[in-house]
């Protein structure tokens, strides 16, 4: 059982919607076979029972191990959109794939398919895209479009980035973003493109790829130093606690922010993955079998929200 240093009662993180939380999505990587040799197998996504109750599989999304998935549910759990690349990713000119599909894994679309895309994140309506991406000869920048009618529209020049969340308040909060603000972390306003720096007395967060809450108001990564385990803030840089324990990936929260999924490793087969719970302060392991492959690995991508009528 992980111990939990507190230094004030954390309020519960609010719910990102009335509803409930539903199963966990994994990248289900094939066997790492010598990649000059021989062709990996095809990259599955799995939606598994937060339970242990069972998988599904939700099919193919990218050709072999070395082409990267990115997934998120949109914030009514009904559809996915993931990121892949179509061509080896370190090779010149690769083509990346911004797709969508039902969370069956039925009905799929491409909405933005062309070279540099890296990141992404869905809007809190589900019907708008926040995409990192090079267009033409410009530099790494923020764009955003609509996933009725996909079409990029410039939001920030940024420079590269760790990861992108969108908020509920018309923010993107951007992680490792340097060039745009001092301290890398910023919130960046939706329809005037504005920056705001968040300052947080920890930087081990720049490089944690942390674990944003649904309500968009707290951050939780990995701090390996002075006990290690993982550090919860407020964007608005107060300390909130400590969960003490090695769990070097953090996130993601549970839809309804009263969960938080803390892994022993970032993938490997048999990942180990236990919840952190905001009502009763302990945590507990799952126990899941996720069907990986021989010599395979599973990598969690993403908690899916569920409606109370779904």
């Amino acid at each position: 059982m992980a111990v939990v240093l507190a230094s004030a009662v954390l309020a519960l993180p609010a719910a990102s919607f009335p509803g409930r939380n539903g199963d966990l999505l994994f990248e289900v990587v094939p066997a790492q076979t010598p990649r000059e040799a021989f062709g990996g197998g095809p990259v599955h996504l799995v939606a598994m029972d937060v339970h242990g109750g069972g998988s599904r599989d939700l099919g193919v999304v990218a050709g072999d191990e070395v082409e990267f998935v990115e997934a998120r549910y949109t914030p009514d759990g009904r559809r996915i959109v993931f990121l892949h690349a179509i061509d080896k990713p370190n090779s010149p000119e690769a083509r990346y794939s911004l797709d969508l599909m039902n969370a069956d894994g039925s009905r799929r679309r491409v909405l933005i398919r062309q070279p540099y895309l890296a990141q992404f994140a869905i809007s809190p309506d589900g019907k708008s895209l926040a995409v990192l991406a090079i267009v033409g000869h410009s530099r790494w920048s923020i764009y955003l479009s609509s996933i009725a009618h996909p079409r990029l529209r410039l939001l920030s020049h940024t420079g590269p980035l760790g990861s992108i969340r969108w908020t509920k308040e018309h923010n993107l909060i951007v992680f490792n973003a340097s060039s745009l603000c001092w301290t890398g972390t910023c919130r960046l306003d939706t329809t005037t493109g504005r920056a705001q720096t968040v300052s947080i007395n920890d930087r081990s967060y720049q490089t944690a790829g942390p674990a944003v809450s649904p309500d968009g108001k707290t951050i939780a990564f990995y701090n390996p130093h002075g006990p290690a385990g993982v550090r919860i803030f407020g964007l608005d840089g107060r300390f909130h606690r400590t969960i003490r324990g090695f769990y070097p990936c953090v996130g993601p929260f549970a839809p309804d922010g009263s969960e938080l999924a803390l892994q022993d490793r970032c993938s490997g087969p048999g990942l180990g993955i236990s919840l952190f719970d905001f009502r009763t302060r302990r945590t507990q392991r799952l126990q899941l079998n996720v069907p990986v492959p021989v010599g395979g690995e599973d990598h969690l991508v993403d908690w899916q929200p569920r409606h109370a009528t779904s």
